[in-house]
């Protein structure tokens, strides 16, 4: 799978097909379990983005995928009006975007609620977390990981027994450390360098 391409290309990762089972079992215990049969999943990324590997991967259990289109993706009432017509239940996007999605009324929607809006690429500010914490409706998740993870390597749910912002929790078969420079845990609180390890 590819990188976003944020430092200037594009750059190709490894996967194996067992990274990926994973990745894809982890979002089927979360951010997809409260789906219903045959849901409509938003594809809301370029295909040669690592990010689509979360919408693939919601075929194996049996949804199927609607492509957003480019033109409407920096429209937020575009955007919703697509997601509307054509029921999807999930997507994924970055803070940007969701507030974009917010602004033009994701929450006030009266006949349309998506079951789990995934996002990630950016950090979420505190003001946004704190409007996701208090909203009624719509699962959020907060996910993190670099492409060499398979995507995201861990997953939080945003509500409000989330007093602060956090990455969540590592899913099955992931660890995740925070060490100092010298490569030792350091104290809970204490700033350190995150490491990575699993599947």
């Amino acid at each position: 799978i590819y990188t976003s391409g944020s430092t200037g290309t594009a750059k190709a990762v490894m996967i194996e097909h067992a990274s990926a089972a994973n990745f894809w079992w982890a979002m089927c215990q979360t951010t997809h379990r409260d789906c219903p049969p045959n849901a409509a999943i938003g594809w809301n990324a370029s295909y040669t983005f690592d990010m689509s590997l979360k919408g693939l991967l919601q075929l194996l259990s049996g949804h199927r995928l609607v492509i957003i289109p480019q033109l409407i993706r920096a429209s937020g009432a575009q955007f919703i009006e697509f997601a509307k017509q054509h029921a999807i239940a999930a997507f994924d996007c970055t803070p940007s975007q969701l507030t974009m999605l917010i602004e033009a009324g994701l929450m006030e929607q009266p006949d349309y609620r998506p079951v789990s809006v995934l996002i990630g690429g950016e950090a979420i500010g505190e003001s946004m977390w704190q409007s996701l914490c208090n909203a009624e409706g719509i699962r959020y998740y907060n996910m993190y990981g670099p492409t060499e993870c398979t995507v995201d390597a861990t997953i939080g749910l945003i509500d409000r027994a989330a007093e602060v912002a956090h990455i969540g929790r590592p899913i099955a078969n992931m660890q995740i450390y925070i060490l100092d420079r010298h490569g030792a845990p350091v104290p809970l609180g204490v700033a350190g360098e995150i490491h990575i390890g699993g599947v």
